[in-house]
This record gives structure tokens, sequence and C-alpha cells, in this order.
């Protein structure tokens, strides 16, 4: 209890100190997430017949197999690339800080753009899994999410290739199961709070006959943006310092390589400990 009590103390140290660069670093994605809901939403806008609703359902059967297969993907993007590019942009920023660097624009950019095509591989395909196993079950997707929770931090601070990030990642995790999976926990039930909160303003301004139909769009989205990235940069940042933690534990109890291929030396114990 005391050393998570401590790792969330030097979190919230860690936001006061780099807020700004932390922040952004969570909230572009999301901004770019709302750009894309209401454009869509104007498009839908601009081409529906006057008087008539789309039929979800109908749409759906109408729709061919490669069709159906884009939307699953876009959900998928949806609902995991943001996330995982949060928590990346997130943990460059946290580690730059850690390791006495300046976070600056310069710094994040690169950093982000070299491991930005693994990074949407591994978003993926959890993503993929995570939807699959709580297909009935809530409880699997949180474990997943708890198992492969430093499997982006290990790609953004070493800039790992995938398997060595996935089996580094998920071996690390493993190590403090119990403080992802309630970190998952508590991650979900706020998200749900502020989900909840969004919709219930959308339903409100709906209701108002005499508000433009874009409205309830425009507020759920400004109140998502606002709220939702401080969510994760709170999250990320809490997991990358117990990544950190983690990793130079290993390495302290079965040193392995020389310290400048960390990622290495920290595989290297794990599999020795095996």
């Amino acid at each position: 209890m005391a050393q998570s009590t401590s790792v969330v103390a030097r979190a919230l140290a860690l936001m006061r100190r780099r807020f700004l660069p932390l922040w952004l670093a969570a909230v572009w994605p999301y901004l770019a997430l709302a750009a894309c809901y209401l454009s869509w939403g104007f498009w839908l806008r601009a081409h529906r017949v006057p008087g008539s609703m789309p039929d979800p359902r109908t749409m759906w059967e109408s729709m061919g197999n490669l069709s159906r297969v884009g939307i699953l993907a876009a959900f998928v993007s949806a609902v995991f690339l943001p996330r995982d590019l949060a928590n990346a942009g997130v943990t460059i920023v946290a580690w730059a800080d850690l390791q006495g660097e300046e976070p600056g624009l310069r710094l994040f950019v690169s950093r982000i753009g070299r491991i930005l095509p693994r990074l949407v591989i591994l978003s993926l395909g959890i993503g993929v899994v995570s939807l699959t196993v709580s297909v009935f079950f809530l409880l699997p997707g949180f474990l997943v999410g708890a198992f492969t929770a430093f499997v982006i931090p290990v790609l953004a601070t070493d800039n790992a290739k995938l398997w060595v990030a996935l089996r580094t990642g998920m071996k690390l995790s493993f190590k403090r199961f119990g403080a992802l999976l309630a970190l998952c926990l508590v991650v979900a039930l706020v998200s749900l709070m502020v989900l909840v909160a969004g919709g219930a303003g959308l339903v409100f301004l709906a209701s108002k006959a005499d508000s433009p139909w874009w409205a309830g769009l425009a507020a759920f989205w400004t109140s998502f943006v606002a709220s939702f990235p401080i969510v994760m940069m709170g999250s990320a940042t809490v997991t990358a310092l117990l990544y950190r933690d983690s990793a130079a534990l290993v390495e302290r109890e079965q040193p392995g390589p020389a310290p400048e291929n960390r990622i290495a030396a920290t595989l290297a114990a794990l599999e020795g400990e095996e």
C-alpha cells in the first residue's frame, strides 16, 4: 500500500511539474478523434435525405463483407488508438523529465514518429484481442489490459522491436499485475463517469427544440476532450513510473548487459528468472 501511495504521490508531483507538455501529449489524439467524428456527423447530415433516419441494422445488413470489416476496424481504431497514442506520448514526456531532459516539441515529435508504425500495430492487435475476449464478459478485457500495460511504455522509452516490446512488457506487467489491474478498473470507472456525464449533456441539449442539431454533439465532444485526456494523463504517468520501478528492480536483482542497453538488460534478467 505504501509503495502504491508513493507512486501516486510521485505521479502527482510529476504532473504538477510538467502539466502542460503532459496534457498536450495526452490531448492531441482525442482532438483528432473529435474532429473525425464531428466531420463525419456533418457529412452524414449533408447527405441524408430530408425526413429520413438511417436504420443502423438495415445499413449493416446492406453492407458487403469488406465494408463490415472496415467498420469494425474503424471502431477498434477509435477506441484503442487514441488511448495508446496518449499513453505513448505521456510516457515519452514523463521519461524525458525523469532522465533530466527538456520534454520539448522537437523531442516529442521525433520520438513518437520513430515508433508510430509499431505503435499502431500493437495498439490494434491488443485492441482486437481485448474486444474479442470481452464480448460476453468484461473481466477478461481488464485482464488483457493489465497484462499488456507495460507494452507501450517499453516501446516508447526504448524504441524496441515489436516482439521485444510485447514480450518484455508482458513479463514486467505480470510482476505488477495487482496494481495494474486496480489501475485499469479505476480508469474504466472514471471513464464511464465522464461518458455518462457527456451523454447526459447531449440528451439534454437534443431535447431543446430551439437548439441546432450540432449543439449536442459539439457539447459532448468539448466536455470529452476537456476531461478524458486528464484521466489518460494520470493513468499513463502512474503506469510509466510503475514500469520504471519494475524494470529497475529486475535489473538490480539480476544484472544483465551493459547499462546503455537497458532493454536488453531487463529482458535478460527476466529470462534469467525463469
